[in-house]
């Protein structure tokens, strides 16, 4: 099997690339398909009510009741989340399409599929995280790629897509982590100085739906870059399997 590398400068730099060229797009799904649904669910629905509860056994079945009770807005904020990444993902990684609203009709009918790939590597990786928890941060790595496969090569099926995105991580399942880790870790830190700052302000003038408004956008943006960073891993990983000389860092958005 060829030997890939991850060129992370090369990566993260095709990752600007793609956030740059594909801004309209991002603000468009991620207000629509991301911002809406959580502010929405935030603000009406709320989050599980664990104030001082200090109990762990106590902790889970305040939360087990929260999502249960709240279990149909919960999937529907999951799949207009889910829908909406995976037309973000086409965007990024497509031609195909002259508008916005035509990518985001690409990604309808491999809907279905995007979502049965994700069931099943998710379930893989929770089976990693029980049995080792090395494995599931190994796996979280080996599976970066194959959101990439299932936009750009929806005609791979669900087996096939997921075959050939863990052949595409066959040497860098360490390195994708590691990247994804370090993004997520650097988001995540911005993100909570963000909601500090802007909830302080907010808590001080009674402004509950602002904070709500606030959480909802930095996560829809987190979620925006580390989309648009999993495509530029695939972008990268693609022409080295298939043997072809230039590298993705150089390829046309």
């Amino acid at each position: 099997m060829t030997k890939t590398t991850l060129n992370l400068t090369a990566v993260w730099d095709d990752t600007m690339v793609l956030l740059g060229a594909h801004k309209e797009a991002a603000v468009a799904i991620a207000g629509v398909f991301l911002f809406l649904p959580s502010w929405l669910f935030a603000y009406f629905v709320g989050k599980p009510d664990t104030d001082g509860v200090v109990d762990t056994d106590k902790i889970l079945d305040i939360m087990l009741q929260f999502y249960s009770d709240n279990i149909l807005p919960l999937i529907a904020m999951v799949l207009l989340a889910s829908f909406g990444t995976l037309a973000y993902y086409v965007i990024l990684s497509r031609k195909d399409y002259d508008s916005i609203g035509s990518g985001i009709a690409r990604a309808l009918p491999i809907f279905p599929i995007f979502l049965i790939v994700n069931i099943i590597t998710g379930l893989l990786t929770g089976l990693g995280l029980l049995a080792f928890f090395v494995g599931a941060l190994y796996l979280t790595g080996r599976f970066s790629a194959v959101a990439g496969v299932v936009a750009a090569e929806p005609e791979r099926g669900i087996l096939g897509s997921i075959k050939y995105g863990w052949s595409l991580t066959h040497n860098v399942g360490w390195m994708a982590f590691l990247m994804i880790f370090i993004v997520s870790i650097v988001l995540f830190i911005v993100g909570l100085v963000v909601e500090l700052f802007v909830g302080l302000l907010a808590a001080l003038a009674g402004g509950q739906l602002l904070i709500t408004a606030i959480s909802s956008l930095v996560g829809a943006i987190g979620s925006v870059i580390l989309a648009a960073l999993m495509i530029a891993i695939y972008r990268h990983l693609k022409p080295q399997l298939d043997g072809n000389t230039a590298d993705a860092s150089v390829n046309q958005v």
